[in-house]
Parts: C-alpha cells; structure tokens; sequence
C-alpha cells in the first residue's frame, strides 16, 4: 500500500507523480526485478525523473552530479536492471525482500539505511546551497512537466512557496 496515499488527495495517479517528481531533489527507485519490464507506471516514472534530472543540471549549468538526481535501490540478485547502469548509485539490498524485519535488526542493513540517508541530505544540501539555485526556481520546469507519455495536464508549479517541500 502507498504511504502517501494521503497527499494525493483523490488526483489521478499521473498528476500526482508528475507532481510528487516535481517537488522531489532526489528518486529512490526499488527496483524489484520487474520494475523495468512489469509496469509502464514505473518505466513513465522513471523516464520522468531522468528527464527532470536532465532538465535540472541544465538550469544550474551543472554536468557532473546526473547520478544524484536517482538511485537505484536493488532488490534481488542475478538480476539484470540495465538502465541503472547509465551511472546511477545502485544499492544492493537484497535481504530486504527476504526479511524485512531483519532490516532493523542488523547492523550492515541499519548502515546502508544510514549511508542513504547521508547521501539524500548531501545531494539536497548541495541543490539548495547551489549558486545558481535561482536560475532553477525561476525555469519552473514543473509548470510544463508531464511524464513520458502522459497527455494529462500538467503539473503545479515548482517549488512551492518557502522550499520546504523539496
């Protein structure tokens, strides 16, 4: 079940990850073996944040930071995920699947939960402490964002007011 169900408010599934996207600094992708191959709402989902990715280094004049913008949280071994390998960050997680409540329970698990935690707050740090972070807010990508595919309208703006919700 979503945990965020609550915040899409009865919208449309599309609106609400165009919007949920846009008001993001990062995509953790779990990458359950179908992830590419078993649903297009994951591929349109994917394909969105690259192209938000894409559109976001080229509003800060930025080249070198692609592969913060999503990572790639895999959950099974001996799995192919090709379209991680364009550079992403790939954790391998795979006792997650096999016991979740293990996750808490052991060190290496509570460790990996910590390192991506680090690197969210760092990729986030460096977006809002970036000198040309008012060259992306007055881009409003997200005022013409649509996710590969979609012929829905497109979402609100980006970001809001106060820049709490990255």
């Amino acid at each position: 079940e979503d945990q965020c169900e609550d915040r899409r408010n009865g919208d449309d599934w599309t609106l609400w990850i165009q919007r949920e996207l846009c008001h993001s600094a990062m995509m953790i992708a779990v990458c359950a073996p179908t992830y590419f191959n078993g649903s297009p709402g994951c591929v349109s989902e994917f394909d969105g944040m690259e192209l938000l990715a894409q559109q976001r280094l080229r509003s800060l004049k930025e080249q070198d930071h692609a592969r913060d913008w999503i990572i790639g949280l895999r959950l099974k071994e001996q799995v192919p995920l090709p379209r991680l390998n364009k550079g992403y960050h790939v954790v391998d997680f795979f006792d997650c699947c096999a016991n979740p409540a293990q996750v808490r329970k052991t060190k290496k698990h509570r460790d990996t939960v910590e390192a991506l935690a680090d690197r969210i707050y760092k990729h986030w740090k460096w977006l809002n402490e970036h000198p040309n972070v008012a060259q992306l807010w007055k881009a409003n990508l997200c005022g013409a964002f649509r996710l590969p595919g979609s012929t829905s309208t497109p979402a609100d703006s980006f970001p809001h007011a106060g820049g709490g919700s990255w």
